[in-house]
């Protein structure tokens, strides 16, 4: 009998050694599981955030190179549509030309060069697809500046490129998207925080 009881004994003990080894083997796969289901969801997060962010970057691309599509610089024509007498007429010209339209809106353009009293800067509502020129009027009186008028010669304008008197140091606008831009010569075109309280340019 007391065999019989070392033999159960032993079978129990074998068998409570293989639940033991059945339940760390299960424990085992169920971690390994668990980390490959981890590790997919990583996988997964990162592809998802990388995908995000490259389309974040390729939109700023985007707005970036639709905003470049507004410049401006100084030049002088004697169109006689524009000038007197055939004098030489100074102004600004304000380019909007790309490969994509866009209409910007709420312009202001800083210069140097225009010595008119009030130091007005030029300020357009809306600019559409095309090239203007906005006359100064330093000697003449009145307002700083003239409304623009659409380019339709563009060879009888001449850009003042060696004249350093003669510049344009700021431009401030919104694009299509109602987002706020700023050129300057030092800093190039970067994204600017909206001006609070800033009042809509009053040049139709």
């Amino acid at each position: 009998m007391s065999a019989n009881i070392e033999l159960g004994s032993v079978a129990d003990v074998t068998a409570a050694a293989a639940a033991l080894a059945g339940l760390a083997l299960s424990a085992r796969s169920l971690k390994v599981a668990q980390s490959a289901n981890d590790t997919a969801e990583r996988t997964r997060t990162e592809t998802i955030d990388a995908a995000r962010t490259a389309a974040s970057r390729e939109d700023d691309r985007d707005r970036r190179a639709l905003a470049s599509h507004l410049q401006a610089w100084w030049a002088y024509t004697e169109d006689p549509s524009i000038s007197t007498n055939g004098a030489k007429m100074y102004g600004v010209v304000v380019s909007n030309r790309g490969s994509t339209s866009a209409v910007f809106h709420d312009v202001r353009i800083a210069t140097v060069g225009n010595n008119h009293p009030s130091g007005e800067d030029i300020e357009i509502v809306t600019v559409p697809p095309g090239l203007y020129f906005v006359a100064s009027n330093a000697v003449t009186g009145g307002s700083a500046w003239g409304r623009p008028v659409l380019v339709t010669d563009e060879s009888a304008f001449f850009p003042l490129t060696f004249a350093r008197k003669y510049d344009v140091t700021t431009i401030r606008f919104r694009d299509q998207l109602g987002t706020p831009w700023q050129w300057r010569p030092t800093d190039g075109l970067v994204e600017v925080a909206p001006e609070a309280g800033r009042e809509t340019a009053a040049t139709p």
